[in-house]
């Protein structure tokens, strides 16, 4: 069965790591193509259970973003999703910055083709099959989005040149939106029923998380000004605490 990896072997409890992970090593940071693969169908199902399809996310981030950018200016604003996934957050999006033009960035193929005709021909919308690493926008960006795994799914050095990239692509002023699980016990995730996909036997699932100061040191590092952090619990099935951070360009 899949190995389920986290944080460079350590537990997380309230954003700092707790103990050394045992029973599951941490290898196999490459494995991008195994979150391509469950995206469609099993991480879904485990955001729906956890209750993102009710925005606990969005809806801090919406309340972030009216203290910054008044409804009177957001006609320019420009939004970037990376890793959109099945288009929770830009149906979301497109619903409440109707005047704002949202770019949604996958890498995965297979994602990109399973977007509805409806989604893909709303206004504002342009939809991009890339890596963040290797993608050059015609314009700056406001706000940039790693929600639900996204930002899990880059491995050390790739988090360090993402936000390095991200730093580089925003607007003065712009944020970067950083969603992540707060506590994340390896126990629970190794006896998660929703992971064990027999498909993928000999495979294995990492999930990158770091702690909080790590997460400050390196947006400090890659030139963010100021790092704001929310922690908030999901209301679904499920109930889960996660973390939103908040990286600001000067």
């Amino acid at each position: 069965l899949p190995e389920i990896c986290v944080s460079r072997g350590f537990c997380m409890k309230n954003g700092a790591p707790t103990q050394k992970y045992k029973t599951l090593p941490f290898t196999n940071l490459d494995n991008r193509k195994i979150y391509q693969s469950l995206a469609p169908g099993v991480l879904t199902r485990r955001a729906d259970e956890i209750g993102l399809s009710l925005f606990p996310d969005l809806e801090i981030l919406k309340r972030k973003l009216a203290d910054i950018v008044p409804s009177d200016e957001s006609t320019g604003l420009r939004i970037l999703e990376i890793g959109f996934g099945e288009g929770r957050v830009l149906r979301w999006l497109l619903k409440h910055f109707e005047t704002a033009s949202v770019t949604g960035l996958e890498v995965s193929e297979k994602l990109v083709e399973r977007l509805p005709p409806d989604l893909i021909q709303k206004k504002g919308l342009q939809i991009i099959h890339s890596s963040v690493l290797e993608y050059e926008p015609e314009s700056a960006f406001n706000v940039a989005l790693l929600l639900w795994s996204a930002f899990m799914e880059f491995n050390p050095a790739e988090k360090a040149a993402l936000l390095s990239r991200l730093h580089q692509i925003l607007l003065p002023g712009g944020l970067v939106a950083i969603d992540l699980p707060y506590t994340f016990f390896a126990d629970a995730i190794s006896g998660d029923e929703t992971f064990q996909v027999h498909v993928y036997e000999g495979e294995r699932i990492c999930f990158h998380l770091i702690p909080d100061q790590e997460l400050v040191d390196l947006a400090k590092r890659s030139g963010f000004a100021e790092v704001e952090k929310t922690v908030y619990q999901t209301r679904g099935v499920v109930k889960q605490d996660r973390v939103l951070f908040l990286l600001r360009k000067a």
